[in-house]
């Protein structure tokens, strides 16, 4: 993916100089998102900023948007909307994050480098649910019945073929 926030950049740096990205997130575009996510209606807009919190480096994500999921209910696609805010340690080593507040997230930065791209996506990930269903069953109940409607609607030219071609042959 092009863009800035795609590339490593020092954590350090970024922290120290309080430095913001805003972009829009192609999930489409993603690799390693579970099967059945995919882009939806709208992309996800995402604003990371940076800065220090008692000298450890942080970033505040904030992720606004929706997804499709499969709902686990009738199997058939839903909207899921995206619209998480949430602040996370960056560390550099599992004994530094060891370090950090239990209930604080972190997210680990070997060499100290991170992407925002790797910041949103793992945010993405948490966010998502185990098993995506419907709020409301009567939800799923007209997805089925969208279903069947599709179904009976399906047009099948070729259905009769064999009888025709077995009353040619009589």
């Amino acid at each position: 993916m092009p863009g800035s926030w795609s590339k490593l950049r020092d954590v350090a740096k970024l922290a120290d100089s309080r430095a913001g990205f805003e972009f829009e997130l192609a999930v489409g575009e993603l690799d390693g998102l579970p099967s059945g996510v995919t882009a939806g209606p709208v992309p996800l807009q995402v604003g990371v900023r940076f800065g220090r919190d008692h000298g450890m480096p942080v970033a505040q994500l904030k992720l606004e948007g929706a997804v499709t999921l499969v709902c686990q209910r009738c199997m058939r696609p839903m909207h899921y909307p995206i619209d998480s805010a949430t602040e996370v340690v960056i560390v550099d080593s599992e004994t530094a994050g060891a370090r950090v507040s239990g209930d604080r997230e972190t997210v680990l930065a070997a060499g100290g480098d991170v992407s925002c791209e790797a910041l949103a996506m793992e945010e993405l990930l948490l966010t998502l649910p185990l098993a995506p269903r419907h709020e409301d069953e009567q939800q799923c109940e007209m997805a089925a019945a969208d279903a069947a409607i599709e179904e009976s609607e399906t047009q099948r030219p070729f259905a009769d073929l064999r009888s025709l071609l077995n009353r040619e042959r009589s």
